[in-house]
């Protein structure tokens, strides 16, 4: 005759404890997780244009397409694989305004390309290979008075570049280690 053992009466009040504290941490943990998101700001950009932290890829495609408010300084900042190729159009819509305009690769600190545009230049394009592979700024600077607004058209693409480790292919120790 076989014998079928019934369960143990009141496994979940014997164990609740344990089960609490492990739904409490998970809760912190999840908790956290999405208030970092929230303050890097994940949340606030539906056209996905603004800079995301929260990644697990290297950028690519349409990264920016708008037109963005200057009053002290503004900036993207990006993922990028070595080789790959980024067009960058940034147009000055007021032209009585002066914009300082640089690009440059966060591991060595070193600008790529700069430009100042007011009346004379209002437009800056640039096509760029990628030097090397890591974090990468575009800092758009007011040259005109602290404090007082005017609006710049930004255009950046970068096209895709295969690579088979995904966020891995994008990282620079260098990134990692620098002195500031």
């Amino acid at each position: 005759m076989v014998s079928i053992s019934k369960p143990e009466a009141h496994f979940f009040r014997r164990h609740a404890k344990h089960l609490l504290v492990i739904s409490l941490l998970a809760g912190l943990v999840i908790g956290s997780v999405l208030s970092i998101a929230d303050m890097e700001g994940a949340f606030l950009d539906p056209q996905g244009q603004l800079n995301n932290a929260l990644k697990m890829e290297c950028d690519s495609g349409i990264l920016a397409n708008r037109n963005v408010p200057i009053t002290d300084d503004g900036e993207y900042n990006w993922m990028f694989i070595k080789d790959q190729v980024v067009n960058i159009t940034v147009h000055l819509i007021q032209t009585n305004h002066t914009l300082n305009l640089y690009f440059q690769s966060f591991a060595t600190n070193s600008v790529i390309q700069d430009a100042m545009l007011n009346a004379d230049t209002p437009l800056a394009t640039w096509n760029l290979r990628i030097q090397t592979s890591g974090h990468w700024r575009l800092e758009m600077v007011n040259g005109d008075q602290v404090g007082h607004q005017y609006f710049v058209s930004v255009f950046v693409e970068a096209y895709p570049i295969q690579h088979p480790l995904g966020l891995i292919d994008c990282l620079n120790p260098g990134d990692l280690f620098k002195n500031v």
